[in-house]
């Protein structure tokens, strides 16, 4: 399998493959399969016994939350942004009178 994704009905028949006990170990059963590693089918065995095949379903790149992802970018009102801007500009001079030496609390 290319790019070490794999369907749900491929993960079933090697996890029932490892579990009927017939065709040896892992690592006999990765190699026969050509699974990249017995740790991930040891991964699909465990999901598989705790959940059942709804566990075996790959989540990865996609949302499953309410706040996941890019967060939305909110346009702030005039009064906001002085305010942000005032705050900036108070620590750049802050800064630069560190910078030079001349600090005065």
């Amino acid at each position: 399998m290319s790019n070490n994704k794999y369907s749900v009905d491929y993960k079933i028949k090697a996890i029932e493959i490892y579990l009927s006990g017939k065709h040896g170990g892992l690592e006999k059963i990765c190699q026969f399969l050509k699974i990249k590693s017995s740790k991930t089918l040891r991964t699909w065995v465990k999901k598989y016994s705790r959940n059942g095949a709804s566990e075996l379903v790959s989540m990865s790149g996609k949302k499953s939350g309410f706040n996941k992802g890019r967060p939305r970018i909110r346009k702030m009102s005039v009064d906001d942004e002085l305010i942000k801007l005032k705050a900036e500009n108070s620590y750049l001079k802050k800064l630069l009178s560190l910078e030079r030496g001349n600090v005065k609390d």
